[in-house]
């Protein structure tokens, strides 16, 4: 039996209603849930509700009792990274030491119509991640100081600690060079999504190994993470139509991802940070490139048809390198509830989950 963890994502929607699906996942039996930190998620429907993400994690936390809970992901620089450890490390306190931490670059979709600046994303990032490790180990004895382009510490330290001994795992999302540099150098893990069983073993022992081992690493205990959309349905042209098209949107996102999964496709001309634009034009555009792709490339992305199709699919990811499996599930002519219930009847019991086992074992320098 294959080894992996496997979660599942919320969707944004009321706090109480998050609380109460997080607590049905649990009783699922999934290893983890996953929320995101959106202000406006890009092309959504005007009724959807987005909390903020700390609060609502906490809620989430009190709610659950052995769940991981991750965030898919953290906007690394739309707050002082000093502001999200602390947040880190209270919500962490709260679940009790359940914290998994996906951070990325941010969206300019989720700033641009609150003037919030979208430059230098990357370099950003790196400096979060720098300054939240340290102040997860810092104390009153022994503060810490960094001095960055951006950030900067001064005999720091924070005044709460997080449960996980140096505090939860970092989880640095990334499709570029940049990201999957820092990804291979300093995440407890790497977290995507848009990729093929073949293009994320390409991306994981390529660029992140050779960061990693450039750095003195050992990638022993890393985190290596994708989201996943998952439908179980005997419907094949529903399968395609729906599944596929989730695929094709998720794609176009990311430049680096086309160029191994669909070179012959028309390429987008930014990456995703900068992509997903919540104006008319920038929709229409990256909905014309995404119909360029086809569906049996789309597919591959996935994990959907018969529940043998989803095992046999989500198998072939496993042995590209997957330890931990976050899926976007998607309901067919059914409930959500019953989609999520029967994905986890067919599909969770043909791999070993390691439910209970702690998140100890991380990258090691």
């Amino acid at each position: 039996m294959l080894s992996l963890r496997i979660g599942s994502a919320i969707d944004p929607m009321p706090v109480d209603s998050t609380a109460k699906t997080a607590k049905f996942l649990e009783s699922c039996g999934f290893s983890s849930v996953w929320l995101s930190d959106e202000t406006i998620v890009f092309n959504s429907p005007p009724e959807m509700v987005v909390p903020e993400l700390f609060p609502t994690l906490a809620m989430v936390a009190s709610s659950t009792k052995k769940t991981k809970i991750g965030t898919a992901v953290i906007d690394a620089s739309i707050r002082h990274p000093a502001k999200t450890a602390q947040s880190v490390a209270t919500v962490d306190s709260i679940a009790g030491g359940r914290l998994l931490i996906g951070i990325g670059g941010g969206e300019v979709g989720n700033r641009e119509p609150f003037g919030i600046p979208m430059d230098h994303p990357f370099g950003r990032m790196e400096e979060s991640v720098k300054v939240m490790k340290l102040l997860f180990r810092a104390t009153y004895k022994n503060p810490v100081s960094f001095s960055g382009r951006f950030y900067s510490l001064k005999d720091a330290y924070l005044k709460i600690r997080p449960v996980q001994e140096g505090g939860p795992p970092i989880i640095v999302s990334g499709f570029g060079p940049r990201a999957l540099r820092l990804a291979g150098e300093l995440g407890d893990g790497w977290l995507s999504f848009a990729h093929t069983p073949e293009s994320y073993r390409e991306t994981l022992r390529g660029p992140i190994a050779a960061a990693a081992r450039n750095a003195g690493r050992s990638l022993k205990g890393f985190e290596a993470t994708i989201v996943v959309p998952v439908c179980i349905s005997k419907d094949r042209t529903k399968v395609v139509k729906t599944m596929g098209g989730i695929a094709k949107d998720w794609l176009v996102w990311s430049p680096d991802n086309m160029k191994l999964i669909a070179p012959n496709a028309v390429q987008p001309l930014v990456r995703q940070p900068y992509a997903k634009r919540n104006e008319p034009a920038s929709i229409r555009a990256l909905a014309k490139l995404a119909a360029r792709i086809s569906d049996e490339v789309a597919l591959k992305m996935t994990v959907s048809g018969s529940a043998d199709d989803c095992v046999e699919q989500l198998s072939a990811f496993v042995r590209s390198g997957v330890s931990h499996a976050v899926f976007y599930i998607v309901a067919i002519d059914k409930p959500w509830t019953m989609a999520a219930r029967e994905v986890s009847e067919k599909i969770l019991p043909h791999f070993d989950l390691g439910r209970d086992e702690p998140l100890t074992n991380r990258a090691r320098t």
